[in-house]
């Protein structure tokens, strides 16, 4: 098989695949001369410009260019002639640039051109349209997203109780302020999106209860297992004046929300409840009378 030269066969036949090649590009192109005259502007450049057929010609002038969109309003309300004079002045410094230009329909272009030494100033024209709607639309949807979780914030932040959610790998996804005033006084460290539960386990402070090694470890699995078979509220002691009542509820999406309900009051009272009882039962064991408690039904107590 031989080369493309040979395939082609001529310079003539190079020209034209050269030509025909620029002609299906799916970007418009120009080739501005030294001059300010077009030396090549493709079909794609035309129909994305709204430009005539006759604009495709060789030696169209870049003034007889800027002209036609200035009247026709691509650049605005302002004086047509200044609005010539600047640009026509700006294209003689053939200084590279890449820029976006919307056009009076709401297309939107994307304009990239560089100087060539020899060559030209060499252009393209992408149509981005679609590209910026999609922006554009990643944009409100990351604003709503946002809002969203900021009216989640705020209603979490409106309950009394310590309140985290955990995602469907068990990092932590968010917590109120109730559960972030708590960690100072049970965790060794602050709190951080993407902790893992087993984390938030391991920073507490189990030391206060004077336990160690393998004591700790033992009560994470055992709090793990709680978490992981989770079947109803439990009761968990978390230091020496914090109780809490914990509920887990399981959501569509795999989400764990996590509730703490401060049960320390309850649980103070039931431990002076049993107290004073222990203390009655003393006395009724060391009386030289016997006795008997009977409840308002009259039931042996």
């Amino acid at each position: 098989m031989g080369s493309l030269l040979d395939y082609i066969g001529s310079d003539t036949a190079l020209e034209k695949l050269l030509t025909l090649t620029l002609e299906n590009m799916s970007q418009g192109l120009s080739l501005l001369g030294c001059d300010l005259n077009y030396i090549f502007i493709n079909g794609k450049c035309l129909e994305l410009l709204d430009f005539p057929s006759e604009f495709g010609r060789p030696g169209m002038k870049f003034e007889d260019v800027i002209r036609y969109n200035a009247k026709r309003g691509e650049y605005g309300p302002g004086d047509f002639e200044e609005q010539i004079a600047e640009r026509v002045a700006r294209a003689k410094e053939f200084v590279n640039h890449k820029f976006e230009r919307i056009r009076p329909d709401g297309t939107v272009i994307e304009v990239e051109g560089k100087f060539h030494p020899g060559i030209g100033f060499v252009s393209t024209y992408t149509d981005i349209t679609e590209r910026k709607i999609a922006e554009q639309a990643l944009h409100q949807a990351n604003d709503e997203l946002r809002l969203q979780s900021s009216r989640l914030r705020e209603a979490l932040d409106l309950m009394p109780m310590p309140m985290l959610i955990m995602d469907k790998d068990d990092k932590l996804v968010i917590w109120n302020s109730a559960y972030q005033n708590d960690v100072p006084k049970i965790s060794h460290f602050p709190l951080k999106e993407g902790m893992s539960f087993r984390q938030l386990l391991e920073g507490v402070f189990w030391e206060v209860d004077g336990l160690e090694e393998p004591n700790i470890s033992q009560i994470i699995a055992a709090r793990l297992k709680l978490h992981d078979n989770y079947e109803g509220p439990f009761e968990e002691h978390i230091d020496e004046n914090l109780w809490w009542q914990t509920n887990e509820y399981k959501r569509d999406n795999d989400d764990t929300v996590i509730i703490h309900v401060d049960i320390s009051e309850i649980k103070e009272r039931e431990i002076q409840l049993a107290h004073k009882e222990a203390v009655l039962q003393t006395v009724f064991n060391n009386m030289d009378q016997g006795i008997s408690l009977f409840d308002f039904d009259l039931k042996l107590i």
